[in-house]
């Protein structure tokens, strides 16, 4: 066990605690590295064992790290070619679009959307896109009422009854009923509205030409035949 040198005035305090200016020279007797190597070892940043030490300003490159929920401030997530997963956070409102993937959207706004795709209801066939509004067509084979977002019924019975959906009734929407059937001469076909809507100033009109069709367009809670 190593003994420090005998005490002598001046080379320590009252309380026997080295001081600054003699603590060199009475260390270095009892070590082959002095003062200076001390102060460089403190000094030192990888001197420990410690490697991948990450300061606040400088450039690191991590090793074998964890992220446990880390933060990601900047908008240049992955700037290499290798393969990674990213896992975002998720909830009951949060919806991450993929590119090509399928994915339904919750409490989204749409500002200026470009619908690029024909079948805009999921895949039924016969709508398309006109203008950037879509243009349902449904086909009655039996009487119904009109569904939402429905522009054209295709009637392939005749004398059955076609209901104008009271939703649909907003001022500016048109909805045309042709007979499809080629038979609403012998047998009208009835159009009415759902909630009692009148059209052109009546609750029923009727198709009564083969193959004839009406067009209606709604204004002010009633519907107008044009």
């Amino acid at each position: 066990m190593a003994v420090l040198p005998n005490k002598s005035p001046g080379d320590y305090s009252a309380t026997g605690t080295y001081t600054a200016a003699n603590f060199n020279s009475q260390i270095n007797p009892l070590y082959t590295w002095g003062q200076a190597t001390v102060d460089g070892h403190i000094a030192a940043t990888a001197a420990h064992g410690v490697t991948d030490i990450v300061g606040e300003a400088d450039a690191a490159s991590l090793s074998n790290k964890t992220l446990v929920a880390a933060i990601l401030k900047s908008n240049q997530l992955v700037t290499e070619t290798n393969s990674r997963v990213l896992t975002f956070p998720t909830g009951a409102n949060d919806t991450i679009v993929g590119l090509t993937s399928t994915d339904t959207l919750t409490n989204k706004t749409f500002t200026s959307p470009v619908l690029n795709t024909p079948d805009i209801d999921g895949g039924t066939a016969g709508n398309v896109t006109l203008g950037g509004c879509p243009f349902f067509q449904e086909v009655m084979a039996a009487s119904a009422t009109t569904g939402v977002n429905v522009n054209s019924v295709m009637a392939t019975v005749a004398g059955i009854t076609v209901t104008l959906k009271t939703t649909e009734c907003v001022n500016g929407n048109r909805i045309t009923v042709t007979d499809a059937s080629a038979g609403a001469g012998s047998s009208n076909i009835s159009i009415v509205g759902e909630g009692g809507e009148l059209l052109s100033g009546s609750a029923t009109v009727y198709i009564v030409e083969d193959s004839g069709s009406m067009t209606f367009e709604a204004y002010d809670s009633n519907w107008y035949i044009i």
